[in-house]
């Protein structure tokens, strides 16, 4: 494929570039989670593969980080116009997985699916939302923090229990030689809601100083020593996504999602014996009897936030703004 070369907007801005007269607009457009949301999914698209093309001069072997949802299906599409078909697949017990869905995805595209292992998996609440953190290989060296948002168990039906997910160890090295990943991820997406809900609640001061960071990152950044990724979506919404699947008419699952939302997981999470919030002692639906409940015991102020820093979610500094507002 020939050499693409698309024209932006008079007075708008490639990913990464932030003009003085523009910098106090994108500041709070992202602490709105809406970095160009005025602008058109033309723009939008055309942007994406700008973004693309100049990741693709940083790596030899390609790959996608792919869930075959919404985003990743959008994903697939972009990058085939690049003769990338090589993705990651990680598959999560908990998650809402369509394999018709992603069989369609793999023969329509003729992809080359590699599958990851989840590996040894980080449980925390932020804001009562329950998140689960797995750190799989994606490639000889590299392990990549992967967010998932996970449905609470609510006493009937089947269920994964948390505690023997975060007792899994750490899975075998992939033996692959990527060297770019591209990503779905979006910055409305729930991760980095919740990164910015974190830094709302314990340092008001510092939040739109943080917005302005995410904007001026942009979609090409490393994601590991050495490893550059690249997020496309980045500045797109869900409704720009699902608006991008209807024109191109890409297949996409109705066992995952219905009116353009996101249907519950096949299997929500039982994590009462990791609750913070949670009593001293509760109830094991596996072993029908009463057991500690580990979180109890460290609900300490210094304690949570140590871990959200070694999570990424916030920086020590921010950390130490945030004990001496407590």
């Amino acid at each position: 494929m020939g050499q693409l070369e698309f024209r932006l907007p008079v007075g708008s801005m490639r990913s990464g570039q932030t003009s003085a007269a523009n910098t106090k607009k994108v500041g709070l457009a992202a602490s709105q989670l809406g970095l160009y949301r005025d602008y058109p999914l033309t723009w939008k698209i055309e942007n994406a593969h700008v973004s693309i093309l100049k990741a693709l001069e940083m790596g030899k072997e390609p790959r996608l980080l792919c869930s075959f949802g919404k985003d990743s299906t959008v994903m697939v599409d972009l990058l085939s116009h690049y003769g990338i078909r090589k993705v990651l697949f990680l598959y999560d017990a908990d998650e809402a997985v369509d394999w018709d869905h992603i069989q369609t995805v793999v023969d329509k595209y003729k992809l080359d699916l590699i599958p990851l292992s989840k590996g040894r998996s980080l449980f925390y609440v932020i804001d009562d939302i329950p998140m689960l953190l797995s750190f799989p290989y994606i490639n000889r060296s590299c392990m990549l923090p992967m967010p998932t948002n996970i449905d609470n168990w609510r006493g009937t039906g089947e269920f994964v229990c948390i505690d023997n997910q975060l007792r899994v160890p750490y899975g075998p090295v992939l033996e692959d030689d990527g060297d770019l990943m591209f990503l779905g991820q979006k910055i409305t997406d729930l991760n980095v809601k919740l990164h910015l809900t974190v830094v709302d609640s314990f340092i008001q001061e510092d939040q739109e100083a943080f917005a302005e960071k995410i904007a001026r990152q942009g979609d090409i950044f490393e994601i590991g020593p050495g490893l550059p990724g690249c997020s496309p979506l980045k500045f797109w919404s869900d409704n720009d996504v699902w608006n991008y699947i209807e024109e191109k008419e890409l297949p996409w699952s109705r066992k995952v999602y219905k009116d353009r939302k996101r249907l519950p997981h096949t299997y929500p999470c039982c994590y009462r014996c990791h609750d913070p919030n949670g009593p001293v002692t509760v109830e094991c639906p596996i072993m029908n009897r009463g057991v500690p409940n580990f979180c109890h015991f460290t609900k300490d102020v210094d304690l949570e936030l140590e871990k959200l820093v070694r999570m990424g979610l916030i920086t020590t500094k921010e950390k130490e703004g945030a004990l001496n507002a407590v």
